[in-house]
């Protein structure tokens, strides 16, 4: 007979390869530009980011909730908050914030939200083509989500997230719900410090937008009076992802160097193979860089360059009064554009 840790990590295990075979062969590079609610892509936080997320077996805490919400299963003090905030794109702002709590033999519960700030815009119509009215709106978007996490032995750490996709312009809006689950395997074989972390991302429903932006008014065949019609409007999938990684942790002296590498399959875009490292010094400095490459399609003659690719920063903890205190700093390399910078702030308690 199987003891029962040994049952529930077998049924994790399944539950991540049900999910896995719904996406493997969803699509291809050939459908890169066609996923909706694309802003739960934006990779949030701090430690693991610089990483380049390359660390998806030994990430634990806030951190890990984007990642791999599985890492949520280790919380070291009673609670803990983060918050992130990163300068995107064409002045877009990206801000973030989580917070978790140890909930002992229950598992620990996490809660996030992540929006988009794009400022005022100029607001345009058929009527007013120039915006001469002067009137500006902001569009809405934001992610929430609600992550539960549990060590179900001393190696098996299990975890899913439950996320609420929203978006909104004036009189239109869209949402959607999709969960990402998470599993880390430490010391796999038998070996101290080597970690496998496999994560499911964006498993939900189809976005569709609505709302008074897609009524007409006009007369209706063969009546006298005007009436509203809808103009018809197309469903996209969300861009889920099957991660798969390796990471190994080894101690040097007084310091700790954590290397780690995944693989990730898409089903709107190239695959991606990711690379990065840590080095934590005296328990208080950390020095981090990552590299995500895009894999070429064989059945795409012209594949376009990654946006982004390097990644590196560095971060301090301090612990005051029984308080850990961290501020990380992250840099993202962009093709394009002037790169990302990112700023996070954790707290344990």
């Amino acid at each position: 007979m199987l003891n029962k840790n040994i049952k529930y990590s077998l049924m994790l295990l399944f539950t991540v390869l049900l999910a896995f075979s719904t996406i493997a062969f969803a699509g291809d590079a050939a459908r890169i530009g066609t996923a909706s609610g694309v802003q739960v892509q934006i990779p949030v936080g701090g430690r693991n980011f610089a990483m380049g997320g390359a660390d998806l077996g030994a990430t634990i805490g806030l951190d890990a909730i984007y990642f791999n919400p599985a890492g949520l299963s280790v919380i070291e003090n009673r609670g803990e908050a983060l918050f992130s905030s990163m300068s995107y794109i064409a002045d877009i702002n990206v801000n973030y914030f989580a917070v978790g709590f140890n909930s002992g033999r229950a598992g620990n519960i996490g809660v996030s939200v992540k929006t988009l700030s794009f400022g005022e815009n100029m607001l345009t119509t058929i009527e007013d083509p120039d915006g001469k009215s002067g009137a500006v709106f902001s569009p809405t978007y934001a992610t929430l989500g609600l992550t539960w996490a549990k060590r179900m032995t001393d190696r098996i750490s299990f975890g899913i997230t439950s996320k609420l996709i929203y978006e909104s312009v004036p009189r239109a809006s869209a949402s959607s719900f999709a969960i990402d689950v998470g599993l880390q395997y430490r010391d796999l074989v038998g070996v101290e410090g080597l970690c496998l972390g496999i994560a499911v991302k964006n498993i939900g429903t189809d976005m569709e937008y609505s709302g008074a932006a897609f009524l007409n008014k006009g007369l209706q065949e063969g009546s006298k009076y005007s009436d509203f019609s809808g103009i018809p409007v197309a469903s996209y999938g969300l861009p889920s992802s099957l991660e798969i990684g390796l990471s190994k942790v080894m101690t040097l002296g007084n310091n700790q160097l954590t290397v780690g590498s995944n693989f990730v399959s898409n089903n709107y875009e190239n695959d991606n193979l990711i690379v990065g490292g840590e080095f934590k010094l005296m328990d208080m400095l950390f020095l981090r860089g990552g590299y995500r490459a895009m894999l070429s399609d064989a059945d795409i003659d012209d594949v376009a360059d990654p946006i982004f690719g390097l990644t590196f920063g560095a971060g301090l903890e301090y612990t005051l009064g029984g308080v850990n205190l961290g501020v990380d700093y992250t840099y993202r390399a962009a093709e394009y554009f002037d790169g990302n910078n990112v700023f996070c702030l954790k707290i344990a308690f």
